[in-house]
């Protein structure tokens, strides 16, 4: 499957997830094999399209945390260009 071009994802992020009021300005991106590397699995869940939920969270706060805290580690910050 083809990439989005940046163009697209962030006329996706603005038509789901934006409001009048919100104007997004950043978002992190993250590989499915970082995900599962932590013990989370990947579930697709559109719209929007190829958007998916990160789940199999612990419910313990403290092992909550430091899967989010390994995930935060290797997501790549992706900036709006102005």
């Amino acid at each position: 499957m083809q990439g989005l071009t940046e163009v697209r994802i962030w006329r996706i992020a603005d038509v789901f997830v934006a409001s009048s009021i919100l104007r997004l300005e950043a978002r992190a991106e993250l590989s499915v094999l970082n995900i599962t590397l932590v013990g989370l699995r990947v579930v697709p869940a559109e719209p929007p399209p190829r958007h998916a939920n990160i789940e199999s969270w612990p419910t313990e706060k403290h092992l909550w945390i430091s899967k989010a805290q390994q995930l935060a580690a290797v997501a790549q910050l992706r900036l709006r260009e102005p």
